[in-house]
């Protein structure tokens, strides 16, 4: 299926970590590759920790995490990023035990309708492909002078 074509081939959109204990499953961690213009710094996003039921409050999870943390840094890294949802207050609390909340951030997202609307827009004013090839300092000026056209 679709996991498995996004996951584990050519063109990979994710690394997973697996936690067994006593051969079996015990949880997983799932990331990506980022990058963040701000520090000129490469991280990760963890897009998703699953712990079984059963193994939390082992260490599962902060293996899990330490692993991911470990693997990001061989590879140039310096930061993790990671998502939990209000109400989740289990979650939260672990969280917290590796990082703080960030109190000035908010996370935005489009899904279904809003990204439909989102990408249904790409092309009406600059094309992708006039842009290969283009120097950094001439892409600025560009999209500054579209955004002032409208």
């Amino acid at each position: 299926g679709r996991f498995r074509r996004d996951g584990f081939g050519a063109a990979a959109a994710f690394t997973a970590v697996i936690a067994e204990a006593a051969g079996r499953p015990a949880g997983y961690a799932v990331y990506y590759p980022g990058y963040d213009t701000d520090s000129a710094s490469r991280g990760v996003y963890l897009s998703d920790l699953f712990v079984a039921a059963e193994m939390r409050r082992l260490g599962v999870g902060a293996a899990l995490m330490a692993a991911v943390a470990e693997r990001c840094r061989r590879d140039g890294g310096r930061w993790m990023f990671w998502s939990v949802l209000r109400r989740n207050k289990a979650g939260r609390r672990f969280y917290r035990t590796i990082a703080p909340e960030l109190g000035d951030v908010r996370i935005c997202a489009a899904f279904g309708t809003a990204f439909d609307k989102l990408a249904d827009r790409a092309g009406l004013d600059v094309e992708v492909d006039d842009l290969e090839g283009v120097g950094l300092d001439e892409v600025a000026p560009r999209l500054h002078d579209v955004a002032h056209e409208r």
